[in-house]
């Protein structure tokens, strides 16, 4: 729809013709060298140990969390404050009180300061306030200063999280958001405390169970969204005949809903689900979900439809729970012969009902829809191990939780700019739309895949295939890139891993993440991690978990690289060892990269939170979401 351009705010810190000057304050002991931190290692032994102050404290770990060896590539991906940070941190701490005097300042911190929206290697003091305004709207007397000490002072827009602690305090801010990024975990004042390496689980796979590479003759039909996910999805569900085992992290569209009904209301097909608990709906009319369903609805739907064919449970997830925070999973089993297996939910932001490939399709649309990679593939064998851990995770989840998970909490609404019209018109003429593919293995042509499951074996692969240093490029796309300050070895490895083939000049190395929550933090932890950030860009609704080595090897699923996602979610991907599924992908990722991509942000369009007073300065511009859409699932 056409939309009011936005008015760019102005930038204040470094702009000319500003009078402040910088701040002076009493004198103050200078700041004291950065506490030590522990360092979570495998010792000589082989046992995981903190070392902390000469000494190794042994750690102790479910069994099966932690299972390969850290390696440690050139101190890049480091676990504390960058040095070169040091000054602006030791400035920041000196000069805060007087900072957080000025009308409309939220916190000021260390970072790194941004030029023309994009991050450069600058470390400065940022300042986040309420709302960037043009210099001259400012009186002289609550000006920011250009810097302090000689370390530029960069005015950034609070985020989120900053502007609700102002409402709801620091501790429920803090829950809410789940985590706090990289750049912040480094600064905190507080005496590290040896915490557990990850979530107490009690996830235990089906007995007998295992997850082997299979090789064999094989049907594999590729296809992305929101170009033809549902162009296929939706056939595939209307030729069951027998039986769906299905796992899945949100169940809300109603087109869906509609073709699962009419197939269950004309068959005699047995339909088995788990579900993650609570759905991300929107009410805004303008939300591709303004018309998506309470899954409580879905689930009563459906089992009108089906009766006694009809069984659903809802996994139980969080500290102490069979899986850390989310049943993340993506994947459909269709008569014990075939599966489906994806990125994406069954939303309509996920599987938009739109055949973007009809020749009267407004491609102007698709930026309004996230990109997901999805796979479909006829193989008994596959399909039986997939199948075998479906059954057992409903098997679980019907049982009675040994204790209540912890209760979701519901935050805020919050505003989201939405895109120039104009821009959008020229930006869609650019768009190139994905026809599926469909690859046919025989018993001469075999295709070698291994199927991945977290809790179960996500680490080994992946770190394996990373270990392994790519001969010409790497290209990761996921909703996630999230270095943390205590990771488990394996996250910190992976991680490790990513970063210094980022800053190898002999290899092009490319990486998409996900324009949502604190963007300007996440960018300044991944520099802070050790990544070569001309290598980075943001993409809005990237929710493909995906990545490509040498054009040779592709990893398809589920799986957020968090440090949840990759070892103590549900989740489930396929890694293929085949050159032409691999640069089928790679041909999208490649389109993402160049046309839906970007290497810079627009902080003046920053989300709010939608209070009353900021509906109505903001005008009609601005798409309400629920809390839920900030979040990274």
């Amino acid at each position: 729809m056409a939309t009011k351009k936005v008015a760019k705010r102005l930038h204040i810190a470094g702009s000319e013709g500003t009078d402040a000057s910088p701040i002076t304050s009493p004198p103050e002991p200078v700041a004291p060298a950065p506490k030590r931190r522990g360092l979570l290692v495998r010792n000589a032994e082989g046992q995981l140990v903190v070392k902390y102050a000469g000494t190794e404290i042994p750690v102790d770990v479910a069994a099966g969390t932690i299972k390969t060896p850290v390696h440690t590539p050139k101190g890049i991906a480091r676990a504390g404050m960058p040095e070169e940070l040091l000054p602006a941190l030791a400035a920041a701490n000196k000069h805060r009180a007087a900072l957080m005097a000025k009308p409309g300042v939220f916190s000021v911190r260390a970072g790194y300061e941004f030029r023309d929206g994009q991050i450069s290697k600058q470390p400065c003091v940022v300042v986040a306030v309420r709302e960037l305004k043009p210099l001259d709207s400012i009186p002289a007397k609550d000006r920011l200063p250009v810097s302090v000490d000689g370390i530029p002072v960069d005015v950034a827009q609070a985020d989120l999280v900053e502007l609700m602690k102002s409402q709801t305090g620091e501790e429920s801010a803090a829950l809410l958001s789940k985590s706090t990024t990289f750049i912040e975990a480094i600064q905190s004042d507080e005496v590290a405390e040896m915490e557990e390496a990850a979530k107490r689980i009690t996830y235990e796979p089906p007995q007998g169970a295992t997850l082997p590479e299979v090789n064999a003759a094989m049907v594999v039909t590729c296809h992305v969204s929101p170009d033809a996910g549902w162009k296929v999805l939706k056939p595939f569900l209307q030729t069951t005949a027998a039986s769906i085992q299905l796992g899945m992290y949100d169940f809300t569209a109603p087109h869906i809903v509609s073709t699962v009904r009419r197939l269950l209301r004309g068959s005699e097909v047995e339909w088995q689900m788990v579900l993650d608990s609570g759905e991300a709906l929107a009410d805004d009319p303008d939300s591709p979900k303004a018309n998506d369903l309470p899954e409580a609805d879905v689930i009563k739907s459906l089992k009108r439809a089906a009766g006694r064919r009809f069984q659903s449970a809802f996994a139980h997830t969080g500290s102490g729970q069979t899986f850390a925070s989310a049943y993340h999973i993506k994947v459909l089993v269709r008569d014990d012969a075939a599966f489906w297996l994806s990125s994406g939910n069954w939303q309509s932001s996920n599987q938009p009902d739109i055949d973007f490939l009809a020749s009267d399709a407004d491609r102007r649309e698709l930026r309004n829809y996230n990109r997901e990679w999805h796979v479909t593939v006829e193989n008994k064998q596959l399909a039986g191990i997939f199948q075998t851990y479906l059954n057992h995770d409903f098997e679980v989840a019907s049982a009675p939780a040994e204790e209540a998970g912890a209760v979701p909490l519901v935050g805020p609404d919050f505003l989201m700019a939405l895109p120039d019209a104009e821009e959008e018109e020229a930006a869609a003429a650019t768009l190139q739309v994905f026809a599926p593919r469909k690859f046919v293995f025989t018993s001469s042509k075999k295709l070698r895949v291994q199927p991945i499951l977290t809790p179960d074996n996500y680490m080994d692969h992946l770190l394996t295939l990373l270990r392994k240093r790519p001969r010409k490029k790497l290209y990761f796309q996921n909703q996630s890139l999230n270095p943390v300050k205590q990771p488990t070895p394996e996250f910190a490895e992976a991680m490790q891993l990513l970063a210094e083939y980022s800053q190898d000049e002999s290899l092009d190395v490319r990486l998409i993440f996900r324009n949502i929550g604190s963007v300007r933090k996440k960018l300044e932890s991944l520099q802070a991690a050790g990544f070569e950030m001309s290598r980075v860009r943001l993409q809005t609704g990237c929710h493909t978990k995906g990545l490509i080595v040498d054009s040779e090897v592709v990893l398809v699923g589920s799986h957020n690289f968090t440090n949840e996602g990759t070892q103590l979610n549900r989740d489930a991907s396929l890694l293929f060892f085949n050159a032409d599924i691999a640069r089928y992908y790679e041909d999208v990722f490649l389109h993402d990269w160049e046309r839906m991509s970007k290497a810079s942000i627009r902080e003046e369009l920053a989300p709010r939170l939608a209070s009353a007073d900021e509906t109505a300065s903001l005008g009609d511009d601005w798409v309400r979401l629920p809390w839920s859409a900030y979040l990274e699932e």
